[in-house]
């Protein structure tokens, strides 16, 4: 089943290349390409749509039905959002599998942990047309789908590197800790510190940082989350690390 349709770009999008043709040469030179600027138009939508899947997964009272909707247009939207900023005329459909091609065809594969994605494929239909979905939606893993997709997304449209922790592992969750590398260090403080985390859209409250600075600087730092919170990460997993007001976030 496809749902595609000729593909409208956003008015705003539009409104902003007029604009660009009457600026001044010297700004306008130092203005993003109007690719880019539909990107991160397309990328704010996914984006608030990602903030309503935190907010309404962990109410029992949403239906699947509605949280499911707005997973699947977070997915959709950054998935469009990064093919805008290669400058694709990808055409205006749902079809999550489809845009995950496209992407493919550019060169631009999905990082593993987003394998999964398509899951939420089924949940616009749902909504939009009110077919039924036998199995309940399992708002874990769509919270940690979304979450993911928006981090890569914005590291692909900005041309930024993703920080990563390091693999979880049986002795991480025996310690209650989760282990960032050297090269992810400089998303946290350079100090030792307690900080706010969130993991995947869950507000644990203030947790203990330590860079450990010492004289190998090489070594991993330190995210106490409590052995409670460990064990329910998965053996192997590397988390995505986003910088919020005040703490962390991982995804």
């Amino acid at each position: 089943m496809s749902w595609s349709s000729p593909r409208r770009r956003y008015p705003d999008a539009g409104q902003y290349r007029a604009r660009l043709c009457t600026a001044h040469s010297a700004r306008a030179a130092s203005l993003p390409r109007p690719e880019l600027v539909e990107a991160r138009l397309l990328f704010g939508k996914a984006v608030e749509d990602a903030e309503a899947v935190d907010k309404l997964a962990a109410d029992d009272d949403i239906a699947d039905a509605i949280v499911g909707f707005h997973a699947q247009q977070a997915a959709e939207k950054a998935l469009k959002a990064v093919l805008a900023a290669a400058g694709d005329d990808f055409p205006w459909t749902h079809d999550l599998r489809h845009l995950i091609d496209r992407l493919g065809a550019l060169g631009t594969q999905l990082p593993d942990r987003l394998a999964e994605l398509r899951v939420l494929g089924p949940w616009a239909v749902e909504f939009r047309y009110g077919e039924t979905i036998d199995d309940p939606l399992d708002r874990k893993q769509a919270v940690g789908l979304v979450g993911a997709a928006i981090v890569w997304a914005r590291a692909q449209i900005e041309d930024e590197v993703v920080a990563q922790t390091q693999p979880v592992t049986a002795g991480d969750q025996e310690s209650g800790i989760v282990r960032v590398p050297r090269e992810s260090k400089g998303v946290l403080p350079a100090e030792a510190c307690r900080l706010n985390l969130l993991l995947r859209g869950h507000d644990l409250g203030e947790v203990r940082w330590d860079p450990r600075l010492g004289p190998d600087r090489e070594r991993s730092g330190v995210l106490g989350v409590g052995r409670e919170i460990a064990t329910t990460l998965t053996a192997g997993e590397a988390l995505y690390i986003t910088a919020i007001d005040a703490g962390v976030r991982l995804d």
